[in-house]
């Protein structure tokens, strides 16, 4: 058996906090994601679980507005949400 810095305790509790770092790393990722004001389309998609072709119909359709700033298509996430919530049921 090789020799080890750590005791078996010691490298169950180093790997624990590495994993819960990991773990919190990775929500706060996607909470800062979620935060933005401006959304990309990939974003928006993620955002509410949609399709890439049901947000072009819904957008084609005059339901969702979208602004383009030096070809970049951006969504508003607080538009984004008044229209979700309008068609709630």
């Amino acid at each position: 058996m090789a020799n080890s810095i750590f005791n078996d305790q010691a490298q169950q509790e180093l790997k624990e906090d590495f994993i819960k770092i990991v773990m919190e790393t990775a929500a706060q990722l996607v909470l800062d994601k979620t935060n933005k004001r401006w959304l990309r389309k990939k974003d928006v998609l993620e955002y509410i679980h949609i399709s890439g072709p049901t947000l072009d119909t819904w957008v084609r359709q005059g339901g969702l507005k979208l602004s383009i700033i030096g070809g970049v298509i951006l969504f508003d996430k607080r538009e984004i949400d008044a229209f979700v919530l309008k068609y709630q049921q």
